[in-house]
Protein backbone atom coordinates (compact mmCIF):
# COMPACT_ATOMS: atom_id res chain seq x y z
CA UNK A 1 0.00 0.00 0.00
CA UNK A 2 2.46 2.33 0.88
CA UNK A 3 4.56 1.59 -1.92
CA UNK A 4 1.39 2.19 -4.02
CA UNK A 5 0.94 5.59 -2.07
CA UNK A 6 4.25 6.85 -3.10
CA UNK A 7 4.47 5.53 -7.00
CA UNK A 8 1.44 7.85 -7.49
CA UNK A 9 2.85 10.73 -5.75
CA UNK A 10 5.88 10.79 -7.48
CA UNK A 11 4.38 10.52 -10.84
CA UNK A 12 2.06 13.74 -9.75
CA UNK A 13 5.26 14.99 -9.37
CA UNK A 14 7.11 14.14 -12.08
CA UNK A 15 4.19 15.92 -14.18
CA UNK A 16 3.99 18.91 -12.02
CA UNK A 17 8.08 19.17 -12.39
CA UNK A 18 7.74 18.91 -15.79
CA UNK A 19 4.84 20.91 -16.83
CA UNK A 20 6.48 23.48 -15.31
CA UNK A 21 9.40 23.30 -17.07
CA UNK A 22 8.12 23.26 -20.04
CA UNK A 23 6.58 26.89 -18.94
CA UNK A 24 10.14 28.13 -18.33
CA UNK A 25 11.04 26.67 -21.96
CA UNK A 26 7.96 28.52 -23.84
CA UNK A 27 9.05 31.95 -21.70
CA UNK A 28 12.80 31.62 -23.00
CA UNK A 29 11.83 30.58 -26.63
CA UNK A 30 9.36 33.54 -26.92
CA UNK A 31 12.03 36.35 -25.76
CA UNK A 32 14.55 34.59 -28.28
CA UNK A 33 12.39 35.10 -31.07
CA UNK A 34 11.31 38.49 -30.78
CA UNK A 35 14.97 39.19 -29.81
CA UNK A 36 14.06 40.95 -26.30
CA UNK A 37 14.38 40.66 -22.60
CA UNK A 38 12.29 39.32 -20.13
CA UNK A 39 9.33 41.37 -19.21
CA UNK A 40 8.66 42.08 -15.31
CA UNK A 41 5.61 39.83 -15.10
CA UNK A 42 7.80 36.26 -16.92
CA UNK A 43 11.07 36.89 -14.99
CA UNK A 44 8.89 36.55 -11.58
CA UNK A 45 7.49 33.51 -13.45
CA UNK A 46 10.37 32.09 -14.11
CA UNK A 47 11.73 32.50 -10.84
CA UNK A 48 8.90 31.49 -9.28
CA UNK A 49 8.71 28.05 -11.58
CA UNK A 50 12.19 27.78 -10.51
CA UNK A 51 11.96 27.58 -7.31
CA UNK A 52 8.89 25.47 -6.99
CA UNK A 53 10.72 22.73 -8.92
CA UNK A 54 13.49 23.16 -6.39
CA UNK A 55 10.56 22.33 -4.22
CA UNK A 56 9.04 19.37 -5.79
CA UNK A 57 13.02 17.74 -6.65
CA UNK A 58 13.76 17.86 -2.64
CA UNK A 59 9.63 16.24 -2.23
CA UNK A 60 10.78 13.70 -4.63
CA UNK A 61 14.13 12.84 -2.92
CA UNK A 62 12.80 12.88 0.50
CA UNK A 63 9.57 10.17 -0.92
CA UNK A 64 12.63 8.14 -2.37
CA UNK A 65 14.19 7.72 1.55
CA UNK A 66 10.66 7.39 2.95
CA UNK A 67 10.16 4.50 0.25
CA UNK A 68 13.66 3.10 1.23
CA UNK A 69 12.51 2.80 4.47
CA UNK A 70 9.82 0.74 3.60
CA UNK A 71 11.57 -1.19 1.82
CA UNK A 72 14.14 -1.89 4.90
CA UNK A 73 11.39 -2.81 7.21
CA UNK A 74 9.68 -5.06 4.71
CA UNK A 75 13.21 -6.65 4.57
CA UNK A 76 13.59 -6.66 8.24
CA UNK A 77 10.60 -8.51 8.00
CA UNK A 78 11.26 -11.31 6.12
CA UNK A 79 15.01 -11.58 7.32
CA UNK A 80 12.86 -12.55 10.95
CA UNK A 81 10.87 -15.02 9.26
CA UNK A 82 7.84 -13.45 10.91
CA UNK A 83 5.28 -12.14 8.38
CA UNK A 84 2.40 -13.68 9.56
CA UNK A 85 2.67 -13.52 13.51
CA UNK A 86 5.67 -10.28 13.57
CA UNK A 87 7.06 -10.72 17.32
CA UNK A 88 8.80 -7.89 19.09
CA UNK A 89 12.38 -9.25 20.64
CA UNK A 90 14.45 -7.25 22.75
CA UNK A 91 18.04 -7.53 21.62
CA UNK A 92 19.38 -10.08 24.30
CA UNK A 93 16.00 -12.59 23.29
CA UNK A 94 17.17 -12.63 19.50
CA UNK A 95 19.59 -15.44 18.47
CA UNK A 96 23.30 -14.72 17.94
CA UNK A 97 23.00 -15.49 14.03
CA UNK A 98 19.87 -12.53 13.96
CA UNK A 99 22.36 -10.12 16.01
CA UNK A 100 24.98 -10.72 13.57
CA UNK A 101 22.09 -9.74 10.81
CA UNK A 102 20.71 -6.98 11.76
CA UNK A 103 24.75 -5.59 12.82
CA UNK A 104 25.46 -6.26 9.44
CA UNK A 105 22.58 -4.34 7.99
CA UNK A 106 23.21 -1.38 9.34
CA UNK A 107 26.78 -0.78 9.39
CA UNK A 108 27.02 1.65 6.88
CA UNK A 109 26.99 5.42 8.03
CA UNK A 110 27.25 8.49 6.02
CA UNK A 111 28.52 12.00 7.89
CA UNK A 112 27.30 14.10 5.42
CA UNK A 113 23.82 12.95 4.94
CA UNK A 114 23.53 12.97 8.79
CA UNK A 115 25.12 16.75 9.42
CA UNK A 116 23.09 17.79 5.80
CA UNK A 117 19.66 16.28 7.91
CA UNK A 118 20.42 18.24 11.52
CA UNK A 119 21.37 21.36 10.15
CA UNK A 120 18.16 21.48 8.12
CA UNK A 121 15.68 20.70 10.81
CA UNK A 122 15.15 17.10 9.16
CA UNK A 123 15.25 13.79 10.81
CA UNK A 124 18.19 12.14 10.31
CA UNK A 125 18.38 8.70 8.24
CA UNK A 126 16.86 6.03 10.83
CA UNK A 127 19.88 3.58 10.13
CA UNK A 128 22.59 6.70 10.30
CA UNK A 129 20.73 6.92 13.87
CA UNK A 130 20.75 3.31 15.19
CA UNK A 131 24.80 2.48 13.96
CA UNK A 132 25.64 6.11 16.02
CA UNK A 133 23.72 5.47 18.43
CA UNK A 134 25.16 1.99 18.96
CA UNK A 135 28.65 3.00 18.68
CA UNK A 136 28.73 5.57 21.07
CA UNK A 137 28.59 8.56 18.92
CA UNK A 138 26.33 11.37 19.13
CA UNK A 139 25.09 14.50 16.76
CA UNK A 140 22.86 16.90 18.18
CA UNK A 141 21.41 20.53 17.87
CA UNK A 142 22.00 22.74 20.83
CA UNK A 143 18.92 23.30 23.28
CA UNK A 144 18.93 26.99 22.82
CA UNK A 145 18.33 26.46 18.76
CA UNK A 146 15.78 23.80 19.34
CA UNK A 147 12.78 26.54 18.40
CA UNK A 148 11.11 26.31 15.35
CA UNK A 149 13.10 29.02 12.79
CA UNK A 150 12.82 29.06 9.02
CA UNK A 151 15.71 26.95 7.61
CA UNK A 152 17.34 27.01 3.98
CA UNK A 153 16.47 23.88 1.76
CA UNK A 154 19.20 22.29 0.55
CA UNK A 155 19.47 18.50 -1.77
CA UNK A 156 21.97 15.83 -1.79
CA UNK A 157 23.74 14.61 1.15
CA UNK A 158 23.36 10.84 -0.56
CA UNK A 159 27.27 9.98 -0.04
CA UNK A 160 28.16 6.49 -0.62
CA UNK A 161 28.09 5.18 3.29
CA UNK A 162 31.17 4.09 5.27
CA UNK A 163 31.60 1.90 8.80
CA UNK A 164 30.98 4.25 11.88
CA UNK A 165 34.77 3.68 13.50
CA UNK A 166 36.11 5.54 10.45
CA UNK A 167 33.60 8.80 11.06
CA UNK A 168 36.94 10.33 12.89
CA UNK A 169 39.86 8.49 10.74
CA UNK A 170 41.21 6.98 13.78
CA UNK A 171 43.11 9.07 15.31
CA UNK A 172 45.88 6.54 16.31
CA UNK A 173 46.59 6.87 12.93
CA UNK A 174 47.07 10.31 12.69
CA UNK A 175 48.97 11.02 16.01
CA UNK A 176 52.27 11.52 15.58
CA UNK A 177 52.69 10.07 19.27
CA UNK A 178 51.03 6.83 18.77
CA UNK A 179 53.16 6.70 15.35
CA UNK A 180 56.09 6.98 17.78
CA UNK A 181 55.12 3.91 19.87
CA UNK A 182 52.96 5.69 22.69
CA UNK A 183 49.85 3.30 23.84
CA UNK A 184 46.58 4.71 22.82
CA UNK A 185 43.62 3.62 25.41
CA UNK A 186 39.52 3.99 25.17
CA UNK A 187 36.92 3.95 27.43
CA UNK A 188 33.78 4.23 28.67
CA UNK A 189 34.57 4.78 32.40
CA UNK A 190 35.73 8.25 33.73
CA UNK A 191 38.77 7.18 35.15
CA UNK A 192 41.54 4.51 33.71
CA UNK A 193 44.05 2.70 36.07
CA UNK A 194 47.33 1.73 33.84
CA UNK A 195 49.04 -1.07 36.00
CA UNK A 196 52.64 -0.15 35.86
CA UNK A 197 55.06 -3.21 36.36
CA UNK A 198 58.84 -2.84 37.67
CA UNK A 199 61.95 -4.97 38.16
CA UNK A 200 61.00 -4.56 41.60
CA UNK A 201 57.80 -6.99 40.74
CA UNK A 202 59.93 -9.71 39.82
CA UNK A 203 62.25 -12.49 41.66
CA UNK A 204 64.14 -15.01 41.76
CA UNK A 205 62.58 -18.05 44.16
CA UNK A 206 63.21 -21.99 44.68
CA UNK A 207 61.83 -24.55 42.30
CA UNK A 208 58.99 -24.92 44.89
CA UNK A 209 59.11 -21.59 46.26
CA UNK A 210 55.92 -18.91 46.74
CA UNK A 211 56.22 -16.38 44.09
CA UNK A 212 57.30 -13.22 45.31
CA UNK A 213 54.77 -11.15 46.88
CA UNK A 214 54.78 -7.92 44.31
CA UNK A 215 50.81 -6.37 45.93
CA UNK A 216 52.86 -3.98 48.03
CA UNK A 217 55.61 -2.44 45.03
CA UNK A 218 52.97 -2.61 42.61
CA UNK A 219 52.12 0.41 40.95
CA UNK A 220 49.54 2.14 38.58
CA UNK A 221 49.02 5.20 36.71
CA UNK A 222 45.76 7.13 36.85
CA UNK A 223 44.22 8.78 33.58
CA UNK A 224 41.26 11.48 33.99
CA UNK A 225 39.32 12.94 31.24
CA UNK A 226 39.90 16.65 30.42
CA UNK A 227 37.78 18.17 27.50
CA UNK A 228 39.53 18.93 24.71
CA UNK A 229 36.50 21.07 22.30
CA UNK A 230 37.35 22.46 18.75
CA UNK A 231 34.80 23.65 15.92
CA UNK A 232 34.58 23.94 12.36
CA UNK A 233 32.95 25.80 9.97
CA UNK A 234 31.15 24.32 7.23
CA UNK A 235 29.29 25.76 4.13
CA UNK A 236 25.58 24.40 3.49
CA UNK A 237 26.80 24.55 -0.41
CA UNK A 238 29.29 22.04 0.75
CA UNK A 239 27.15 20.02 2.99
CA UNK A 240 24.70 19.70 -0.01
CA UNK A 241 27.27 17.74 -2.41
CA UNK A 242 26.45 14.82 -2.98
CA UNK A 243 30.02 13.40 -3.32
CA UNK A 244 32.64 10.87 -1.40
CA UNK A 245 35.15 13.38 -1.84
CA UNK A 246 33.14 15.89 0.33
CA UNK A 247 32.64 13.30 2.81
CA UNK A 248 36.42 12.58 3.08
CA UNK A 249 37.26 16.00 3.99
CA UNK A 250 34.92 16.69 6.33
CA UNK A 251 35.95 13.56 8.13
CA UNK A 252 39.75 15.05 7.79
CA UNK A 253 38.62 18.47 8.97
CA UNK A 254 37.26 16.72 12.01
CA UNK A 255 40.14 14.68 12.86
CA UNK A 256 42.91 17.37 12.61
CA UNK A 257 40.87 19.72 14.25
CA UNK A 258 41.26 17.33 17.29
CA UNK A 259 44.67 15.62 16.68
CA UNK A 260 46.30 18.92 16.23
CA UNK A 261 45.23 20.51 19.49
CA UNK A 262 45.61 17.16 21.22
CA UNK A 263 49.43 16.80 19.90
CA UNK A 264 50.63 20.50 20.70
CA UNK A 265 49.24 19.99 24.54
CA UNK A 266 50.55 16.75 25.02
CA UNK A 267 54.01 18.30 23.45
CA UNK A 268 54.37 20.95 25.67
CA UNK A 269 55.30 22.41 28.76
CA UNK A 270 51.80 23.62 30.00
CA UNK A 271 50.07 22.74 33.06
CA UNK A 272 46.25 23.66 33.59
CA UNK A 273 43.46 22.44 35.65
CA UNK A 274 41.48 21.84 32.09
CA UNK A 275 44.42 20.30 30.42
CA UNK A 276 46.57 17.07 30.34
CA UNK A 277 50.32 18.15 31.60
CA UNK A 278 52.51 18.62 28.86
CA UNK A 279 55.63 16.08 28.98
CA UNK A 280 57.68 18.89 29.47
CA UNK A 281 56.32 20.72 32.41
CA UNK A 282 58.65 19.74 34.32
CA UNK A 283 61.47 18.76 32.25
CA UNK A 284 64.25 21.18 31.67
CA UNK A 285 65.49 21.20 28.19
CA UNK A 286 69.37 20.68 26.65
CA UNK A 287 70.73 22.92 24.31
CA UNK A 288 71.68 20.95 21.42
CA UNK A 289 74.63 23.11 20.04
CA UNK A 290 77.06 20.31 18.15
CA UNK A 291 76.89 16.61 17.51
CA UNK A 292 78.16 15.85 20.88
CA UNK A 293 75.15 17.24 22.46
CA UNK A 294 72.41 15.56 20.42
CA UNK A 295 74.37 12.11 21.71
CA UNK A 296 74.44 13.45 25.18
CA UNK A 297 70.57 13.26 25.37
CA UNK A 298 70.03 9.90 23.67
CA UNK A 299 72.81 8.75 26.08
CA UNK A 300 71.18 10.21 29.10
CA UNK A 301 67.80 8.55 28.10
CA UNK A 302 69.24 4.87 27.40
CA UNK A 303 71.47 5.22 30.98
CA UNK A 304 67.95 4.35 32.82
CA UNK A 305 67.53 1.37 31.13
CA UNK A 306 64.71 2.59 28.53
CA UNK A 307 64.70 1.21 25.28
CA UNK A 308 66.01 2.90 22.00
CA UNK A 309 63.93 5.86 21.51
CA UNK A 310 62.69 7.92 18.41
CA UNK A 311 62.69 11.87 17.48
CA UNK A 312 59.39 13.96 17.30
CA UNK A 313 60.83 17.40 16.59
CA UNK A 314 59.42 20.87 15.02
CA UNK A 315 60.43 21.78 11.22
CA UNK A 316 62.47 24.04 12.54
CA UNK A 317 64.97 21.64 14.66
CA UNK A 318 64.79 19.10 11.41
CA UNK A 319 65.94 21.91 9.65
CA UNK A 320 68.79 22.96 12.28
CA UNK A 321 69.98 19.39 12.32
CA UNK A 322 70.52 19.15 8.83
CA UNK A 323 73.27 21.24 8.80
CA UNK A 324 74.65 19.86 11.39
CA UNK A 325 77.85 17.96 11.12
CA UNK A 326 78.63 15.06 12.74
CA UNK A 327 81.60 15.58 14.75
CA UNK A 328 84.63 17.63 12.72
CA UNK A 329 84.71 15.74 9.59
CA UNK A 330 82.65 16.98 7.02
CA UNK A 331 82.60 13.74 5.46
CA UNK A 332 81.06 11.67 8.17
CA UNK A 333 77.69 13.85 7.11
CA UNK A 334 74.90 15.71 8.67
CA UNK A 335 73.28 14.99 11.61
CA UNK A 336 69.32 14.86 9.77
CA UNK A 337 69.69 12.65 6.36
CA UNK A 338 67.02 10.59 4.48
CA UNK A 339 63.96 11.36 7.45
CA UNK A 340 66.41 10.25 10.34
CA UNK A 341 68.81 11.72 12.83
CA UNK A 342 71.78 9.70 13.43
CA UNK A 343 70.09 7.07 11.71
CA UNK A 344 66.72 7.03 14.51
CA UNK A 345 63.68 7.07 13.08
CA UNK A 346 62.29 10.78 13.41
CA UNK A 347 58.45 12.47 13.21
CA UNK A 348 57.88 15.77 12.48
CA UNK A 349 54.80 17.62 13.76
CA UNK A 350 54.47 21.89 13.91
CA UNK A 351 52.76 21.11 17.41
CA UNK A 352 56.02 20.94 18.77
CA UNK A 353 57.05 24.58 19.49
CA UNK A 354 59.39 26.06 17.34
CA UNK A 355 63.36 25.37 17.35
CA UNK A 356 62.20 22.27 20.07
CA UNK A 357 62.30 18.72 19.93
CA UNK A 358 61.68 15.31 21.75
CA UNK A 359 63.26 12.14 22.43
CA UNK A 360 61.58 9.46 24.01
CA UNK A 361 60.83 5.74 25.06
CA UNK A 362 57.56 6.69 23.38
CA UNK A 363 55.37 3.25 24.58
CA UNK A 364 55.84 4.78 28.41
CA UNK A 365 53.45 7.30 27.30
CA UNK A 366 49.73 6.51 27.28
CA UNK A 367 46.76 8.31 25.80
CA UNK A 368 43.10 8.08 26.98
CA UNK A 369 39.92 8.75 24.99
CA UNK A 370 36.95 8.99 27.23
CA UNK A 371 33.37 8.43 26.33
CA UNK A 372 31.78 9.40 23.33
CA UNK A 373 32.70 11.72 20.56
CA UNK A 374 30.47 14.51 20.42
CA UNK A 375 29.24 16.64 17.10
CA UNK A 376 26.50 19.64 18.41
CA UNK A 377 25.22 20.90 15.14
CA UNK A 378 24.64 24.80 14.90
CA UNK A 379 23.04 25.75 11.46
CA UNK A 380 22.02 29.46 12.52
CA UNK A 381 25.26 31.13 14.59
CA UNK A 382 26.75 31.45 11.71
CA UNK A 383 23.29 31.52 8.52
CA UNK A 384 24.30 35.17 7.63
CA UNK A 385 27.47 33.47 6.70
CA UNK A 386 25.80 30.69 4.86
CA UNK A 387 27.83 27.98 7.01
CA UNK A 388 27.09 25.19 10.09
CA UNK A 389 29.36 25.59 12.77
CA UNK A 390 30.07 21.73 13.95
CA UNK A 391 31.62 21.84 17.33
CA UNK A 392 33.49 18.44 18.36
CA UNK A 393 33.72 18.04 22.32
CA UNK A 394 36.10 15.10 23.26
CA UNK A 395 37.63 13.89 26.56
CA UNK A 396 41.05 12.72 26.81
CA UNK A 397 44.07 12.74 29.16
CA UNK A 398 47.61 11.82 28.41
CA UNK A 399 50.67 10.85 30.78
CA UNK A 400 54.24 9.21 31.49
CA UNK A 401 53.37 5.99 32.45
CA UNK A 402 56.20 5.61 34.27
CA UNK A 403 55.61 9.20 36.58
CA UNK A 404 58.71 10.85 37.67
CA UNK A 405 60.99 8.72 35.70
CA UNK A 406 60.52 10.62 32.50
CA UNK A 407 60.56 9.02 29.57
CA UNK A 408 61.17 11.09 27.38
CA UNK A 409 64.05 14.11 27.03
CA UNK A 410 63.43 17.53 26.11
CA UNK A 411 65.64 19.84 23.73
CA UNK A 412 66.14 22.69 21.30
CA UNK A 413 68.36 23.97 18.61
CA UNK A 414 70.78 27.42 18.94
Amino acid sequence: IYQNEHFMNSVEIKEKRNALKVRMQEIIDTCKKEVREMSEEEKQEFDANKVEIEDLTQQLADLKAKLAEYEAAEQEIKELGCEEEPENKSDEEQPEEQKNRNLNKMEKFSLMRSLNAIANGQQMNPIDEAVAKRNGFSLTIPTEFKEERATITTTGGHTVGVKLENVLEPLRAKNVLVQAGAKYYTTSNMELQVPVMSKNNVSWEGESGTSYDGAGSFSSCKLTPHRLTAYVDVSKQFLAMDSVNAEASIRQDLVNAINNKLEAEILSNNSTNNAPKGLAYTATATKISAFTDLCGVEADLEKENYDEGKWIVSPKYKASLRSMVKGTNAGAGMVFANGEIDGTETFVTSNVATSYAFYGDWKNIGIAQFGNIDLTVDPYSQAALGNVRITINTFWDAKDLRGDKQSTRYSYTA
